[in-house]
């Protein structure tokens, strides 16, 4: 909505089709939250096994498209795996997967689901976004980052389950690897009084665009993102006439 309050209007108003990626992070997702139930069974082949119970429900438009894409959730299978086995090592705690919340801050309502609640042995509680693409945002990005700031401010309001000690938000891209590591993290730092006072502003100035009737885009966008897909550019094309 911030970037482009037009791209916002097109994903949760026009609602163009979710597409088959969309659909294995899906598989990716519902995954990970059955390992939760299952401590100590985070091998690559468990989780495997796992997705392709559900692949069969998938449908390809040619066999070289799903085996790409088989491929891919391979990849993502072997990130997630790889995190879930370093967070067990770790000591890590789940205290809630896919959890649903809800959270008011003055004429905003927002409700979500979390992927992961992790606690440390020493309590310090860590709320955990899983994505499934290949584009981790930069440091600036995740610090500002929007949705990990929901879930702060909602850790803040005693809405999520927590160990004790708030230790910030991060996302976990289980399809890049890094460092030794077959996943990559970015990590936003826990909240302040400060900072839930800037993000509360943040989002009512969010609510009075979206409450609004009309919905602007900047032209260009930075290199990469979505927002510059042809779904979003043709609102933007000025009307030809002969």
């Amino acid at each position: 909505m911030e970037e482009s309050p037009l791209g916002w209007f097109v994903d949760h108003v026009a609602q163009p089709p979710s597409g088959l990626a969309a659909s294995i992070g899906t598989i990716v997702h519902a995954v990970v939250e059955e390992a939760a139930k299952r401590p100590g069974e985070v091998d690559v082949e468990t989780l495997w096994a796992d997705v392709e119970r559900r692949w069969r429900d998938l449908r390809f438009e040619a066999g070289w498209v799903a085996e790409r894409e088989r491929r891919g959730a391979r990849r993502m299978t072997e990130g997630a795996a790889d995190y879930l086995a370093d967070a067990a090592d770790d000591g890590v705690v789940v205290l809630g997967a896919e959890g649903r919340f809800t959270l008011v801050s003055g004429r905003v309502r927002i409700t979500g689901t979390i992927d992961r609640v992790e606690a440390s042995p020493d309590g310090t509680t860590v709320i955990v976004d899983l994505k499934t693409g290949r584009t981790p945002p930069t440091a600036a990005k995740t610090a500002a980052h929007p949705q990990l700031a929901a879930y702060q401010l909602a850790a803040r309001a005693g809405v999520l389950p927590s160990g004790g000690r708030a230790g910030g938000a991060k996302l976990v891209y289980v399809a890049r690897p890094v460092g030794g590591r077959l996943y990559t993290e970015r990590a936003q730092q826990p909240f302040d009084d400060e900072a839930e006072a800037a993000f509360r502003e943040r989002l009512d100035a969010v609510a009075h665009v979206m409450a609004g009737a009309r919905f602007d885009s900047p032209v260009e966008f930075a290199h990469g993102s979505r927002l510059g897909d042809w779904q979003y550019r043709v609102h933007l094309v000025p009307a030809v006439s002969a």
